[in-house]
């Protein structure tokens, strides 16, 4: 699996988790799924 394919499915992670929450927690669910994007690229880089 590419890195694209990650990110797609990563995206669609967090528009299903924003499209079923809560109103108040759908902009922290968002922002920790896109933090923990970009700490598994950054590990994958470091590597």
């Amino acid at each position: 699996m590419n890195y694209a394919a990650v990110a797609v499915i990563v995206m669609l992670l967090c528009v299903g988790v924003g499209a079923r929450g809560s109103a108040a927690l759908r902009p922290v669910v968002a922002a920790l799924f896109a933090l923990a994007l970009v700490a598994a690229q950054l590990a994958l880089l470091m590597s």
